[in-house]
């Protein structure tokens, strides 16, 4: 599991400091598993965690079977998959988008955004201000909570209108989020910072 790795890479001699947390090193997969090879440089600047932090994970998951080196950069080994997939199912996300544009912008404004759906969790959702803080805190730019309640997609606290629903219906459309569940949508200067604020936001439902 990814958190005992990264309890045995924050006990090591050598490797990160605990400057890199859980979810920095769950960006980190997701980012290179998103596209499909990555180099250790470009995860070091669009974290902006410094290169020798960085080599130190890298190498470290290397080591372990996690990640390969090939001619595009870092790649998820099948071992990587499996351990990514379970932080994910532990964490209670279902699926996980990333996206560069305009899409769905009126649910979230920046152009580098992320969005995590969750199979549970709406209960705990009140006004949606404790998950954009803590989102927020993690380095992304914002944050929209939208919880499934009574067959509605709401975004506790927010007015919607007409043109807000309908890309509501659109995202619930595409994603079929479940009644109960939680769509977490996080943006930020790069996707690294928006993922990072999703997957913190998501730890705050568990």
């Amino acid at each position: 599991m990814l958190k005992k790795l990264m309890g045995e890479m924050r006990g090591g001699k050598r490797g990160p400091t605990p400057k890199i947390d859980l979810e920095d090193l769950a960006t980190v997969l997701i980012m290179i598993k998103h596209s499909g090879g990555m180099g250790r440089y470009r995860i070091s600047e669009e974290m902006e965690i410094p290169d020798g932090t960085i080599r130190g994970v890298l190498k470290k998951l290397s080591e372990t079977g996690i990640l390969k080196a090939t001619p595009r950069g870092c790649e998820l080994t099948d071992l990587g998959e499996k351990m990514l997939m379970e932080y994910l199912i532990e964490l209670g996300i279902d699926r996980i988008e990333l996206y560069e544009g305009d899409k769905f912008s009126l649910i979230a404004p920046g152009k580098a955004k992320v969005l995590a759906i969750l199979r549970s969790g709406a209960e705990k959702v009140t006004n949606g201000l404790m998950q954009r803080d803590e989102a927020v805190r993690a380095g992304a730019d914002g944050a929209t909570i939208i919880v499934k309640r009574m067959g509605r997609m709401l975004i506790p606290g927010v007015d919607i209108s007409r043109e807000l629903n309908e890309q509501l219906r659109k995202l619930e459309e595409m994603y079929g989020v479940g009644e109960g569940g939680v769509a977490i949508f996080c943006w930020g200067k790069n996707l690294a910072k928006a993922l990072k604020g999703a997957l913190k936001a998501a730890t705050t439902l568990q």
